[in-house]
């Protein structure tokens, strides 16, 4: 699985709509349905009290910002519809900005978010914003739902977030918290995540995030992982050709290890190789009292070790 920092993932988007003639409009639908089809997969692990739902759909949010990433939010909801897991009274969008604030050139009717957004006004789903909100009502938008699908900020973000983004962090974390058996699934990152990240800059503490290939380094961050909660691939949206081409760091498994051909060879070492050909290995393991994990692990490596526990 290839693992991309914000410039490369910005490469491969480029080289897909510059090379290989694959729209903007094509991703963002491909990003989306693919999305869908794997949260459909796991549909009776996410949904709370999933039996429950026979006769009514599970309540929920989609909370969607003003670029691509909103963009596949709405074609994951748009699709849960058509697939007949969500019943659109059931459904609400909540904006983090205005609609009437994206005029921008070119026209906003011609982008894939705005595509996606009319088809959901079309299908009749209600869409708020978040400004234009009554403080009660902020209050009880998230309580209320058992699914709250985070789709506000992607890897582009520069700096912590700020204003409306923020403020609809805080109000799902807090409805994450206070609802146990409620489950907040973030698109590609949780919004507020990205290369610069650092704690305690605001973050969606996300159940599931659905990662977008190629897989965002900044989710392996250590105070960062927790964030993302389950991590699971979502892949067929671009070529793999275009995904070799690009960045070098992959993510291997353990299981995985042994039948992966380059991985095999790239980890072994030769039995006459020097000290500094042999690499170097990082272990991220342990919290205060329970290092032991780390300890054990650190001797089964190499001599060049960095231990972060």
């Amino acid at each position: 699985m290839i693992i991309a920092d914000v410039s490369e993932a910005r490469t491969i988007d480029e080289k897909a709509m510059a090379e290989w003639g694959l729209p903007s409009a094509v991703l963002v639908e491909a990003a989306g349905r693919e999305c869908a089809q794997a949260l459909i997969a796991q549909w009776h692990r996410v949904v709370p009290n999933h039996t429950h739902y026979k006769d009514q759909s599970p309540k929920l949010v989609l909370a969607a910002g003003t670029g691509n990433n909103g963009a596949d939010g709405m074609v994951l909801l748009k699709t849960l519809i058509l697939k007949n897991l969500c019943d659109v009274p059931h459904c609400v969008m909540v904006l983090s900005k205005p609609e009437s604030e994206l005029q921008v050139s070119p026209p906003v009717s011609s982008t894939p978010r705005s595509q996606a957004f009319q088809v959901l006004k079309k299908m009749g789903i209600p869409v708020l914003v978040w400004q234009e909100m009554a403080q009660a009502d902020r209050g009880t938008l998230f309580s209320k739902a058992d699914l709250i699908i985070d789709a506000l900020t992607g890897t582009g973000l520069s700096g912590p977030l700020k204003g409306p983004v923020a403020e609809l962090v805080f109000a799902i974390n807090q409805s994450r918290k206070e609802n146990p058996n409620q489950r907040v699934i973030s698109l590609d990152v949780p919004s507020g995540l990205s290369d610069s990240w650092d704690p305690p800059d605001p973050v969606v503490e996300a159940d599931l995030t659905l990662a977008i290939e190629p897989i965002k380094a900044c989710l392996f961050k250590p105070a960062a992982r927790p964030k993302a909660g389950h991590i699971l691939p979502i892949t067929g949206i671009f070529p793999d050709i275009l995904l070799v081409q690009g960045p070098k760091n992959r993510l291997i498994s353990l299981a995985t290890l042994s039948s992966d051909r380059e991985a095999v060879q790239a980890f072994s070492v030769q039995a006459e190789a020097y000290k500094h050909q042999r690499g170097v290995v990082q272990i991220f393991a342990g919290a205060p009292g329970t290092s032991g994990a780390a300890i054990l692990a650190g001797r089964g490596a190499p001599p060049y070790l960095s231990v972060l526990a």
